[in-house]
């Protein structure tokens, strides 16, 4: 609610034409001089809203509308900010009007009007400002206030003195604005069927912990190829390790959830780059020959004398030069467990071990040992040890490529328990390590 006081001049007479001139008038002419100057604010506030040449908006929100129309004429607007009637966007254009013409124009055929209030514009709904004045018995005020001012008028009457009358005007304006936000959610509880858990157990046991699930349980085939470093030497001068041995396998897998069971066809090369070179020389000086011995007996003594002679022996050079590599090729048949110990959506590691029984499938090369020294024995004169059994272990990563891809990179060693030649235990069995790289396609 807000105030506003201010007084209205009834009337002013003068005594008589003579008295104008004395102190009387003196007293009344200052009076009118103070009512002037006691006016001039309102004149003033009045004369800033005066006439806009022209105003123009275009697709703008009301509220920047009426923002725009208080920058233009200086004029202070309230209003709701949450009123849904500040955010429609409209155009406007006019011309020569006031302020209060061009906020009227707006709030056409809208619910809402405005009232001046003090140096405020207020903008409200016509409901809100009428029920609350039809509740108070008045009728709704959509024009602004203005006090009542009277003019002076002095007539003829020399007995009356200058009166002033001071009125005090009240203004009542509330606004009421009530928000109701009901929220209404609902919530079902029904019974879980345990049923469906019984008929679902799987055929090992799964981490219940872990935060992904597993590929569903069934069968998958592999094939991966592996390169090796091994020591595979038949040549007792020159041992080491080589990188020219690899192998390739194929398999077939049952998957366990964090178990896989695979059997599998193997092919595995082992070589060894031999290069070495001998030269034997024989000959090349004199050789001594006894043709006869007599002796003589002089006293006691005995002279004994040898008829010799020389031969020249010419010199006999041999070399032998070895430039080969030795190889050896195995079919084997292979077993491995494998055991899932981390896992994630896209990724896991795993360890696995497995038994392989490998078959002789070629040999080439030469055998060079101790007792056979320079020449060397081929391979094709030798009896190998045909089936050989060996032993792997190593662990690895597997990464999802697809719904039914995976790439496999294992790390492994291999160990066979047996020597490549039978009858030359002189040759330890093969060893090697290797790096494999595999895809494993799963069929359900």
């Amino acid at each position: 609610m807000k105030m506003v006081s201010g007084f209205n001049l009834y009337s002013l007479i003068t005594k008589s034409p003579k008295q104008r001139t004395g102190v009387g008038f003196i007293c009344f002419r200052l009076t009118v001089l103070f009512c002037l100057f006691a006016l001039s604010p309102v004149r003033a506030q009045e004369d800033e809203a005066g006439v806009i040449d022209y105003f123009s908006v275009t697709n703008q929100p009301m509220s920047e509308v009426i923002t725009q129309l208080s920058i233009k004429c200086n004029l202070n607007f309230t209003y709701d900010a949450s009123d849904p009637l500040m955010d429609q966007v409209i155009s406007f254009e006019a011309r020569n009007s006031s302020p209060y013409g061009i906020l009227s124009d707006l709030l056409a055929n809208t619910q809402h009007t405005f009232k001046k209030i003090g140096n405020q514009v207020v903008i409200y709904k016509r409901d809100v400002l009428d029920q609350v004045s039809a509740r108070e018995g008045n009728p709704p005020v959509n024009n602004p206030v203005v006090p009542e001012i009277k003019i002076p008028i002095m007539t003829s009457q020399p007995e009356v003195m200058p009166a002033f009358k001071i009125d005090t005007i009240f203004v009542k304006d509330t606004i009421f604005r009530i928000d109701t936000i009901r929220i209404v959610d609902t919530v079902y509880v029904t019974k879980k069927n345990n049923s469906t858990g019984i008929e679902t157990i799987p055929a090992l046991s799964v981490d219940h912990f872990q935060n992904s699930t597993y590929r569903q349980p069934g069968w998958a085939m592999g094939l991966s190829v592996s390169p090796m470093a091994s020591d595979f030497s038949l040549v007792n001068m020159q041992k080491g390790w080589s990188l020219r041995n690899f192998a390739v396998d194929a398999n077939l897998a049952r998957n366990q959830k964090r178990w896989a069971f695979s059997v599998g066809i193997q092919f595995s090369q082992f070589a060894q780059k031999f290069d070495h070179q001998y030269d034997i020389s024989t000959g090349g000086y004199y050789m001594q020959d006894t043709l006869d011995v007599y002796y003589t007996v002089i006293e006691l003594d005995t002279a004994w004398y040898y008829v010799t002679d020389s031969v020249w022996l010419p010199l006999n050079s041999q070399s032998y030069h070895f430039d080969r590599i030795n190889r050896v090729g195995y079919v084997s048949v292979s077993g491995e467990v494998e055991y899932t110990f981390f896992h994630r959506p896209a990724f896991s590691m795993h360890g696995k071990v497995g038994v392989l029984v490998s078959i002789l499938a070629y040999r080439h090369g030469v055998m060079i040992d101790d007792d056979n020294v320079p020449l060397g024995t081929n391979f094709g004169d030798l009896i190998f040890s045909s089936p050989v059994v060996g032993v792997t272990a190593g662990v690895g990563s597997q990464h999802r490529l697809g719904e039914k891809m995976d790439l496999l990179i294992n790390a492994f060693y291999l160990h066979y328990t047996s020597s490549p030649i039978s009858d030359h235990v002189d040759f330890k069995p093969i060893s090697a390590i290797g790096l494999s790289f595999g895809l494993r396609y799963y069929l359900n």
